[in-house]
């Protein structure tokens, strides 16, 4: 199996100066052990895409040498295996807010949120003039301010749509039903709708 997180985090564990060295006796899991969890995981919701995968189990090493040397983690882990599985989710997640595609030229606007609630295809962009792009602009700038204060559960939901995963693709990743997902969606639709003039009424 290949894994460059693996040789990061032997080369972390035999560093005594290191903050790996209180990962065993935090996470309650060797090194070996935990390297497997976090690949097979990263490689899960990589859909299988080696290269992909490979990279998360490498950010999500970095982060977990983060939470050691910031003093985050502190306390022993009661579950290891799911508080792994959880946390290359959460650094997936993460990275997927960093990297939101907007649609329609660039951009994603909440008429493309309120179709994928109803389940429509996405519109194809159109040819738009300076005045008319920068309103778009603008809206996708105060869409997306307004996604990120959505309370947790519903921007998950909301952000993994907007990077164009399917609700059954939601329901696998973050471990929840179908229409759980598409509730959400809508839920955060409705949210949305009070931030201005964001979603077509």
């Amino acid at each position: 199996m290949e894994d460059p997180s693996a040789e990061t985090g032997d080369h972390q564990a035999d560093s005594a100066g290191s903050p790996m060295h209180r990962f065993q006796d935090l996470v309650g899991m060797t090194f070996d052990d935990a390297v497997e969890v976090i690949y097979r995981r990263a490689r899960w919701l990589s859909k299988g895409d080696v290269p992909a995968a490979q990279e998360l189990a490498q950010d999500s090493w970095q982060h977990i040498y983060e939470l050691l040397s910031e003093g985050r983690l502190t306390e022993p882990i009661q579950s290891p295996t799911a508080w792994l599985r959880r946390l290359v989710q959460n650094v997936m997640l993460e990275r997927i807010r960093r990297e939101t595609a907007w649609k329609r030229g660039g951009q994603y606007t909440t008429e493309s949120l309120d179709q994928r609630v109803e389940g429509g295809a996405e519109p194809q962009a159109e040819d738009e003039g300076p005045e008319s792009l920068a309103v778009r602009e603008d809206m996708s700038a105060r869409l997306l301010a307004a996604v990120e204060n959505l309370p947790e559960h519903l921007r998950s939901v909301t952000e993994l749509i907007l990077k164009g995963h399917t609700h059954k693709e939601i329901a696998e990743l973050i471990g929840i039903p179908v229409n759980t997902s598409k509730t959400r969606l809508r839920a955060a639709v409705e949210l949305l709708r009070g931030v201005g003039s964001l979603v077509a009424k």
